[in-house]
């Protein structure tokens, strides 16, 4: 939770809410190649990826609440998906591995 809770202090404004993580669905987690993403019933606006130090990885503009994300162009490490919807942000930290 403290890795989180300073990626989170690195990539959000104060007025930003953020959901709680259990409310996204990651797997495989580690993920190897393909990240499959459930954000239950939300309505993502943009899904991003965030490297440990806030930097943006990835970006997915999507409407659907499950999607996958390509992830072989992705070093290894521990990465934070973040999810905005109208409601509010959500985020889901989780370990990407070289291929096997």
């Amino acid at each position: 939770d403290e890795v989180l809770n300073a990626a989170l202090r690195c990539n959000l404004t104060s007025t930003e809410e953020v959901a709680s993580p259990q409310e996204i669905t990651l797997y495989p987690n580690p993920v190897h190649q393909t990240l499959t993403y459930d954000l239950g019933t939300e309505t993502p606006m943009s899904v991003e990826i965030l490297d440990i130090q806030g930097r943006k990885v990835k970006e997915v503009y999507s409407d659907a609440s499950t999607g996958r994300i390509d992830l072989s162009d992705v070093r290894s490490g521990t990465y934070l998906l973040k999810m905005t919807s109208k409601n509010g942000i959500k985020a889901k930290l989780f370990i990407k591995q070289s291929g096997m």
